[in-house]
């Protein structure tokens, strides 16, 4: 019975990160990455707090960020810096592949356990 619960604990989090792949939701990828965060911490407590705070979300504002400094699309202008436009559409869309690569690292250690 607990070898049942664990594959279908593992094919949860498996169709949960393979989702979060194919789907590229804002919204889903919120609620997704907030969900792996949950359940990591029920099993795993403070590492998967620490992990979190260390370096999931540094990740996804530099994913953000970088994605800003190199993409040259985007009408909402937030501000020039020698003469070139840096826009919101980049940032967000930075910001949305952060989470998704951060739901994905989320979801390894809980299906690893």
């Amino acid at each position: 019975m607990q070898n049942l619960i664990q594959r279908c604990a593992s094919s949860f989090f498996v169709s949960e990160i393979i989702l979060s792949l194919v789907i590229f939701n804002p919204f889903y990828l919120l609620a997704s990455l907030l969900l792996a965060l949950i359940y990591g911490i029920s099993l795993q407590s403070m590492r998967m707090v620490k992990m979190f705070f260390s370096f999931i979300i540094p990740l996804t504002l530099l994913s953000a960020v970088f994605n800003m400094l190199f993409a040259y699309y985007g009408d909402t202008v937030l501000f020039t810096l020698f003469s070139r436009d840096f826009t919101l559409e980049p940032l967000f869309y930075g910001f949305c592949r952060g989470m998704m690569f951060s739901t994905v690292i989320c979801g390894f250690p809980a299906t690893a356990l």
